[in-house]
């Protein structure tokens, strides 16, 4: 998960495709600063998915999912 300017930058790969590149932005609010924001970010290999969760303050949580298969190493 990356920072950008103005949303946070979900990302992850799938190696059934080869693509590295699976992502989704997720906007942050314009005035951030002191906002307590919590975030989750997980895959689970046996269900092939990565799932991810961001709270701004008390706002309702927003997720975002990928159905992925992430390589063994």
């Amino acid at each position: 998960m990356w920072q950008g300017q103005g949303f946070y930058h979900f990302t992850t790969c799938n190696s059934v495709d080869g693509n590295p590149n699976y992502t989704q932005n997720v906007n942050y609010p314009e005035d951030i600063e002191g906002l307590w924001t919590y975030v989750f970010y997980s895959h689970n290999r046996n269900l092939k998915r990565s799932v991810g969760f961001i709270k701004f303050g008390d706002a309702t949580p927003t997720r975002v999912q990928f159905d992925v298969t992430h390589p063994v190493i």
